[in-house]
């Protein structure tokens, strides 16, 4: 067992720590110090009941599902902060794996030739139609997040975080070893009450994307 679980701050207790600090330090070096620890509250959104996504490809098309849609903290009630909600990081958390036969033996178990990921997308409200749509980061719909391992059944737990200044290429083809997007210009473009969609992609047939657990956390700054 942990003996030092992680905890997370409240917004109430990052409004007491900044109170008891300013009482020594100004206020920008007080949010410099939140930063540099990432002293943030987060807002976690998770898939329920073990409830198992399995996305299987027929043809060269892509088939897909949303695995989870969740809330950023900037939709949160912020009438009391002194500080808007602002986005830092943003973290993925998959628990998966392809079908676990076929595809290139070569590659077996590598992130190459994998055709079994995840995308993420920002929805944002239309004010005139009353509807979420996807918005364009960098002139694309969806961002690439994660690969499954190449024709591998054991279930894998992968965990990616973009922040404010993540720049990385996207290893969507499995050469550095990764199997990881970068996240470029994702945190960035959030703005207040968007939401986060999560999505299992698998293409070619025979191809699939079985997702156990899925989790998205969002950690802002206030």
């Amino acid at each position: 067992m942990d003996q030092h679980p992680t905890s997370y701050p409240s917004v109430a207790d990052v409004a007491r720590a900044r109170e008891l600090l300013q009482t020594t330090f100004p206020r920008e070096l007080v949010d410099h110090i939140f930063d540099l620890a990432r002293y943030w509250p987060r807002v976690v959104s998770a898939t329920k009941d073990n409830r198992t996504t399995d996305i299987t490809a027929k043809s060269s098309v892509c088939a897909e599902a949303i695995v989870i849609t969740a809330d950023s903290a900037v939709s949160l009630p912020s009438s009391n902060w002194l500080n808007p909600p602002r986005v830092r990081m943003v973290k993925f958390v998959t628990h998966s794996h392809d079908q676990g036969w076929g595809g290139n033996h070569l590659v077996q178990g590598s992130y190459k030739e994998c055709w079994s990921w995840f995308e993420v997308s920002i929805l944002r409200l239309n004010k005139d139609t009353g509807a979420y749509s996807e918005i364009s980061v960098n002139g694309k719909q969806r961002l690439f997040v994660q690969s499954n391992a190449h024709a591998t059944s054991a279930t894998a737990i992968h965990e990616v975080e973009w922040e404010e200044d993540s720049n990385e290429d996207d290893d969507n083809y499995g050469k550095k070893g990764t199997g990881r997007g970068g996240g470029r210009g994702f945190v960035k473009a959030m703005q207040p009450g968007d939401k986060i969609s999560l999505v299992a992609i698998a293409r070619f047939p025979g191809w699939a994307n079985i997702v156990e657990f899925a989790q998205i956390e969002v950690y802002y700054s206030v």
